[in-house]
């Protein structure tokens, strides 16, 4: 029996590793609706399912060389906190989701800053103070769904939200969603923006993200600072590709 499964195991492995496009497109989330956090949003491109982010524009004509800093402001979670899906929370559970989304949002700005410090890659030093030389990333947290493997697990469905919601009957994967603007710090003309919608990896035999309603949104946010940090020190990000969409156990 062992055996087997370990076989099994190896071969969905190598199945997923040659439909490699194919692995990745299966595993896509769809991409959220842009918000207002991002204002020309008509400009953002969609991108391959390989590339780390659903829609990215960078200006190609822009003196990208003369940065040696990058300013990272607080994470925006004005969007995430209109999401019709807190409606349906039970209010003596809502003060305390609402505080979580806090130490996400937290935990994120700290996710690219220590990415952009400890990369070999970066090209980027992290500043408090901006000036001629510095970029200014203004990030926004746009959505955080629970996955249905945290409720479960808990047993607490009914705590949590409002019986009949039908969110509880919808929610499969957990979801995650971002979006990024990169400025000049001396004009404030935008150089790029991004977006990004990631699903928990359902693929994960064992996975110890769910035992909190947001655990599967740090390896993601982890990814997505990742990502940023090489496509930031490329003059071609069209090579970046984000991490392969399977895991066996996922932390």
């Amino acid at each position: 029996m062992k055996c087997s499964l370990l076989l099994l195991t190896v071969l969905m492995a190598l199945w997923l590793h040659t439909g490699c496009e194919s692995a990745y497109n299966a595993a896509k989330a769809k991409p959220a609706a842009v918000t207002s956090f991002i204002t020309n949003a008509d400009i953002l491109r969609p991108q391959r399912a390989t590339f780390p982010f659903d829609r990215f524009w960078f200006d190609k004509d822009h003196n990208w060389t003369r940065y040696k800093r990058i300013k990272i402001e607080p994470v925006n979670t004005t969007h995430l906190l209109s999401d019709d899906w807190w409606a349906q929370v039970n209010e003596q559970k809502v003060f305390a989701m609402k505080k979580d989304v806090a130490g996400v949002a937290t935990y994120m700005r700290d996710a690219f800053v220590r990415a952009l410090a400890t990369d070999p890659k970066s090209s980027l030093r992290v500043v408090d103070t901006a000036d001629e030389e510095t970029l200014v990333l203004k990030l926004a947290l746009v959505e955080l769904i629970p996955t249905k493997a945290f409720f479960n697990i808990a047993g607490t469905v009914a705590g949590y939200f409002i019986p009949g919601a039908n969110l509880v009957n919808t929610i499969n994967a957990g979801t995650v969603a971002m979006e990024g603007v990169l400025a000049d710090a001396t004009t404030g003309n935008t150089v790029a923006m991004f977006t990004s919608r990631e699903k928990d990896d359902m693929s994960a035999f064992i996975n110890t993200n769910d035992f909190t309603w947001y655990g599967h949104a740090k390896k993601i946010i982890n990814n997505w600072a990742k990502k940023f940090v090489e496509i930031t020190a490329t003059s071609d990000p069209s090579g970046v590709r984000k991490p392969f969409p399977f895991t066996i156990i996922a932390f």
